[in-house]
């Protein structure tokens, strides 16, 4: 997971003294997007028929060709649309509500008064109306110019890929073909407002300068409700880009920024959305492009550390101004700019984007790449030696001189201080990167002990750093007596797009595994209401690690099946809160391996469309601990997933992203009672064999237990399938090495399990039966 040099982002939050900066361009969008291009590939529901966008291909007016004119036709949504027409090269534009009465088009442009030479709009608090920004002859409109733009209750009859506008007289005739089936999502609002949305206030704008001008919105959140319906899983999903005209730097020598005010909310990223170098969906992006669009440079994340707002952890909108370098500008002339939205619900609003100076001095600590402890929640007796690293940044624009990145962490309430050591850089140029250089010290074990702490990095260097706000990175963890845990809590849901069955949940190592037992397995859903009388399984797997390097968990791995099961019924109450069951269905505990890896999975099997939204948690990033670990070959992992209802299924080490863990937590302890206490005074060992096969396997008609048994014993065998559900059980009383026969001819073809429990232990083992 090398990392080349990234152009990251930064929110300039104080800024120390320095001279006003040069603006080298600027929008302020008075006359709406006209010279930018915007191109949705998403657009939810809001497709099909006269929806989309529409190039025009051949107009005539009282039968003569009208020549020097270009158009698009772009219906956005069923009530609103916006027209272009350049007549010889010169823009016009209009974006106004319609509605369709049979084939006539009614725009509510239609009988107004329109304003040549400057912008004009009209709306209420929430809406606009409709805004023009029109520089065209007045002859032209009352020719055929007015029905290029909708004007005049022209027919509009759309089939396959054309659509043929005629005016009301006959005398205009408009031929277009659709280039695109999704019409344009980010619209001007005179008032930069997202109040239409249904979790908006009325009065939410956007807090630019420049607002009462207007500003570009796009609000995935009304599109999807309208506004007063409450939104239902799965939301519809955007994918719109915001492009901006040429620009020519041609002249500028020195180091600039991207500036803009915005006002933005966010959750799900849908397939599709752009990337940045690590691979990372993004789902506010900014690209640059140096060749007039032709081609674009990796996206950059308009929003590093903007976590998605969910209902258990309603984020409010941000309201600010961002500042992003941008290297590589100075003398560039054929420069475009490119913002994605890519989400499934809420709003973006930008406003008074420009090219400044790049401020002096700004050193900072990647948001996006510092490690952490391999868990949020680690037991104590199960603490080891951890390494760190963080990425720090010149995004100034001059070299910042004795460059220094200091890593304390300390006790909370007591402060004391566990860990203290220092990286010196040296000098770091404007534009440069220094990335993956581990600090000399490790975190000694042994000086940690219950309770919770805090991580500083704090980067430093001769100039006074004109923003300090970004000098800093703070991250917690916490030590606990027999919890581990990838999370502090769910902060929203998750499933996968696509495949309603599936497994998810976390790996976690065990250092001194010995003389301990997984006793118990933690995990939530937050749609339990819709899963009344539905079942999960929870699964322990032991794997071996990525032997194979593929970012996969394979059943070579870990073993075919898990070591233990059990499964868990809801009953519709249980929305959002941490069910806690034991880790076996039959009570038993698992005795834990120095150095080992363990899955704890829950599985959630359906053949229909009805989904499970488990709990997850978005405050912590894995990304450099995964780096770093598999770096000095001491690999730890975090969330992992499984799709489909294969109970042995390749696992995605990575999850859903390294930035997004489940909520699944292992509860261990030294007692392997679950009717005592998890933590004695004297630990039992417990030996686990292997005793029993079953075969054949598959199997068809029959199949056989045969147990290899060290002394007499009694014997339970278990048949479940995939979902943990009991299917038949045998109860047998003293046995030592025999073969058991079962029945499988009523048994439908697919994947079941068998479970062997002795007084020895408990082997469980899948079974295939094929037909």
């Amino acid at each position: 997971m090398k990392k080349s040099l990234l152009v990251l982002l930064t929110i300039f939050t104080s800024f120390a003294a320095w001279s006003q900066p040069n603006t080298y361009w600027s929008e302020d969008f008075a006359n709406g997007p006209k010279g930018w291009t915007v191109q949705t590939s998403l657009c939810g529901t809001f497709t099909g028929g006269l929806t989309g966008k529409w190039t025009l291909s051949s107009a005539t007016f009282d039968g003569d060709p009208v020549t020097g004119l270009a158009a698009e036709f772009i219906v956005s949504t069923g009530a609103i649309y916006s027209a272009k027409m350049w007549v010889n090269g010169e823009e016009n534009l209009v974006q106004s509500r319609y509605t369709l009465a049979g084939d006539v088009f009614q725009s509510s442009l239609t009988g107004v008064a329109l304003t040549l030479g400057a912008p004009a709009f009209t709306g209420t608090v929430t809406e606009t109306t409709w805004f023009t920004s029109l520089n065209v002859d007045q002859s032209v409109l009352d020719s055929w110019g007015s029905t290029v733009l909708g004007l005049g209750n022209p027919t509009a009859v759309a089939a396959a890929n054309s659509l043929t506008i005629t005016s009301a007289d006959g005398l205009t005739v408009l031929n277009y073909t659709k280039t695109s089936d999704c019409g344009d999502l980010w619209l001007f609002h005179h008032r930069g407002n997202v109040g239409a949305a249904f979790t908006a206030a009325d009065n939410l704008a956007i807090q630019s300068p420049t607002v009462t001008n207007g500003a570009m919105v796009i609000n995935a959140d009304f599109y999807s409700t309208g506004g007063t319906v409450a939104p239902m899983q799965p939301y519809p999903q955007y994918i719109a880009e915001l492009i901006s005209p040429v620009l020519d730097f041609s002249n500028v020598t020195d180091a600039v920024s991207l500036r803009f005010n915005q006002l933005v909310r966010i959750l799900n990223v849908p397939a599709g959305a752009p990337e940045d170098e690590e691979g990372n969906a993004l789902r506010t992006a900014i690209s640059i492009s140096f060749d007039g669009g032709n081609t674009w440079e990796t996206a950059q994340n308009a929003n590093p550390g903007l976590q998605p707002a969910t209902g258990a952890n309603p984020i409010p909108a941000l309201n600010n101004v961002r500042e992003i370098p941008l290297p590589g500008m100075q003398g560039q002339s054929n420069v475009r700019i490119k913002f994605t939205w890519a989400a499934d619900f809420y709003y973006w609003v930008l406003d008074d984007i420009a090219i400044i100076d790049r401020v002096p001095y700004d050193m900072k600590v990647n948001r996006n790449f510092f490690a952490i402890l391999p868990n949020a929640v680690t037991p104590v007796s199960q603490t080891e030696p951890v390494s760190f690293l963080a990425d720090i940044q010149n995004d100034g624009g001059r070299t910042a001189t004795n460059v220094e990145l200091n890593l304390t962490i300390k006790k909370s309430g007591s402060g004391e201080v566990i860990y203290d050591d220092t990286n010196e850089y040296g000098n770091i140029t404007a534009d440069s990167l220094a990335e993956n250089v581990f600090f000399e010290e490790s975190l000694d074990p042994a000086a940690l002990t219950v309770g919770d702490y805090i991580g500083n990095y704090v980067v430093s260097h001769d100039s006074l750093d004109n923003v300090p706000g970004n000098n800093t990175i703070g991250w917690r963890f916490a030590v606990s007596d027999t919890t581990f845990a990838k999370e502090f809590g769910s902060t929203r849901n998750v499933a996968p797009s696509g495949e309603n069955s599936y497994m998810l949940g976390n790996c976690f190592h065990t250092p001194n595994g010995d003389g301990w037992f997984a006793r118990y397995i933690s995990f939530g859903v937050s749609n339990a209401s819709q899963l009344t009388g539905r079942s999960v399984s929870t699964y322990i797997f032991k794997w071996d690690g990525d032997t194979d390097g593929n970012g996969r968990a394979n059943p070579e791995e870990y073993g075919q099946g898990p070591l233990l099961f059990n499964s868990y019924t809801f009953d519709g109450t249980e929305s959002n809160q941490i069910i806690t069951i034991p880790i076996d269905l039959d009570g038993n505990t698992l005795p834990l391996e120095d150095d080992a890896y363990y899955l704890l999975m829950v599985h959630y099997v359906t053949d229909d469309a009805q989904r499970c939204f488990m709990l997850a948690g978005d405050t912590l990033n894995y990304s450099a601990m995964n780096f770093i670990s598999d770096s000095l070959q001491q690999s730890r992992y975090a969330t992992m997933v499984g799709l489909g209802q294969d109970i042995a299924p390749d696992f995605f080490t990575a999850g859903f992203g390294l930035d997004l863990q489940a909520v699944v937590r292992m509860h261990i302890g030294n007692n392997p009672n679950l009717d005592g206490p998890a933590i004695v005074g004297v630990n039992e060992a417990i030996v686990k064999e292997t005793f029993a096969k079953v075969f054949p396997n598959p199997a068809a008609e029959s199949f056989n237990v045969q147990l290899e048994l060290d002394r007499a014993s009694d014997v339970r065998v278990t048949i479940s399938d995939r979902t943990g559900r009991t299917l038949h059980v045998r109860q047998l009383e003293n046995l030592q090495n025999e073969t058991l026969t079962f029945d499988a001819a009523n048994l439908p073809a697919g994947q079941y399990y068998v479970r062997i429990s002795t007084d020895m232990g408990t082997n469980v083992k899948p079974l295939v039966i094929t037909r």
